[in-house]
């Protein structure tokens, strides 16, 4: 598929959760137990809440600034329907709506991180 980004939903042993975006250089199925080539936190504590008229945005360690807008109702949406857009300097992705709560990987922190939405 190329470029892509998932937008995560993470938990720990412990309970505590945190949501965050995951950027691939290589984005599919493949990628599942994989780290990706970047990942940001979208917030301190707790998940973020990905769908919004307005639009969001995170920047990774190296300053990429990742943008995006998913639809209010995106939730209420079929399985791999596009449901927004994201953009960095260098790409415009389409948003689609994830398998809920499928398992992407655990990230260098310890938290189990399942897919909310993806781009490519």
């Amino acid at each position: 598929m190329g470029h892509g980004l998932n937008f995560l939903n993470c938990r720990d042993a412990q309970g505590h959760v945190r949501s965050g975006i995951a950027y691939y250089n290589d984005i599919g199925d493949h990628n599942i137990g994989e780290q990706p080539q970047d990942f940001v936190y979208t917030d301190d504590a707790g998940n973020t809440h990905w769908e919004s008229n307005d639009e969001q945005s995170a920047a990774f360690a190296n300053g990429t600034l990742v943008k995006w807008q998913i639809e209010p109702d995106a939730q209420s949406k079929n399985q791999n329907d596009v449901v927004g857009w994201a953009s960095n300097p260098y790409q415009r992705f389409t948003v689609h709506k994830a398998d809920k709560g499928k398992w992407i990987f655990k990230n260098n922190d310890g938290y189990d991180c399942f897919a909310v939405y993806y781009a490519y």
